[in-house]
């Protein structure tokens, strides 16, 4: 960096403290450390155009407080910085880095990361009657093992069509005009007030999940959001970019994670929508398009979302209790769980039985079909 600031032109580089040169080039060294390391890809180039502007601060920020949540920051070669804050900022706690940043619409944001001394929330203990299995979905965006679905709201989405007729308006209008910059702000302001909304929802959600005081823990699967765009059609792709997975796990784990609950993850390739809950046949002919099928082999009519978060919460269960939650064998149910003979109409599972380690490993061996067939004997043999 040093004879980069010597050169000729590069009079600018002296105007930006080292501080921010030394952030980026971590982020550099990291970004290569993790492609020589397999296991992220190439660093791509980021462009001014299309890179959110920010700039991060780590040698001795400072933060003066005037009352009622604002404030002074203090940055090098930027001091007198006010702030507005919505949030109780910490007094005691070490301001270790300073981030700051700015949107489409031209308005500045300051992330404080302070270093805070916190102690652990003991876990809660959890069972089959405190777990809920959650299955995430496109077409309803979650829907629990204890029967409630969630769907995304219509304020949400109501932006949808302002937004398509005003990119309308933009990609009609004079490239470097004065009124293209009036229209591209324009849709700025309905794309932020959009992702707001979403993330308005996203907190009330995850929030009132959490405060189920009779729920210890919830089963999701681990989606890879990426695969699923990539093997996607353009508008279901979008209708997956729009429900914010992610987010939403990302939110409610952190919540949870402070009142000592637990959030579960099975394996992404956990058949869960393909296997029927009541026998443990998997229907490898399932499409997407199917909202209902009925199992071939037991004749059980399921709804697909329930069912798949029925078999969540058991794949999850039988995982945990096998230490083993994120590998394809720590929570089949065809090859771990005797299924009951007997199942009404809609079947919801109602009990998670248990299989000694001799039994399971005896069927480690066999097919998916024959374990379901050994189960069912089992649970037979005991009941006689």
């Amino acid at each position: 960096l040093k004879p980069l600031k010597q050169e000729e032109g590069n009079e600018w580089l002296r105007e930006v403290s080292n501080d921010s040169f030394q952030r980026v080039t971590e982020n550099l060294a990291n970004a290569y450390t993790g492609f020589f390391g397999k296991t992220k890809g190439f660093p791509k180039f980021k462009s001014l155009r299309h890179t959110k502007p920010s700039a991060s601060f780590s040698d001795k920020p400072k933060v003066v407080y005037d009352g009622d949540g604002t404030g002074r920051l203090q940055v090098p070669k930027i001091k007198g910085l006010k702030f507005r804050s919505g949030y109780a900022m910490p007094h005691s706690d070490k301001l270790k880095t300073v981030t700051i940043s700015r949107d489409r619409l031209g308005n500045y944001f300051a992330s404080l990361c302070f270093e805070i001394s916190k102690s652990e929330v003991p876990k809660l203990p959890y069972d089959e009657g405190n777990t809920v299995g959650i299955d995430l979905g496109v077409k309803t965006f979650a829907v629990m093992s204890n029967g409630k679905a969630i769907d995304i709201p219509q304020n949400v989405t109501a932006l949808d069509k302002r937004i398509e007729r005003q990119q309308a308006v933009v990609s009609r209008s004079v490239m470097g005009s004065n009124r293209r910059q009036k229209e591209v702000r324009r849709l700025n302001v309905l794309h932020i007030s959009r992702a707001n909304r979403r993330l308005d929802w996203l907190h009330k959600t995850t929030r009132q999940l959490v405060d189920e005081n009779q729920i210890h823990c919830y089963a999701v699967e681990n989606l890879s959001v990426a695969g699923m765009l990539h093997d996607s059609s353009s508008s279901l792709a979008r209708k997956i970019q729009d429900s914010c997975f992610g987010m939403f796990k990302s939110l409610l784990r952190q919540k949870l994670d402070a009142v000592g609950k637990t959030l579960g993850e099975i394996h992404r390739y956990e058949p869960s929508s393909k296997t029927c809950g009541a026998c443990g046949f998997v229907h490898k002919a399932l499409t997407l398009a199917e909202r209902s099928w009925t199992c071939p082999s037991c004749g059980v009519n399921h709804d697909r979302d329930l069912n798949a978060s029925n078999n969540i919460k058991r794949m999850w269960l039988l995982g945990s209790n096998k230490e083993n939650k994120l590998t394809p064998s720590g929570g089949r149910l065809a090859d771990c769980l005797p299924f009951a003979d007997s199942c009404a109409e809609d079947v919801k599972p109602s009990g998670v039985a248990s299989t000694s380690a001799d039994s399971v490993s005896s069927r480690k061996g066999a097919s998916r079909e024959n374990a379901c067939c050994q189960a069912r004997r089992a649970v037979s043999a005991q009941s006689v």
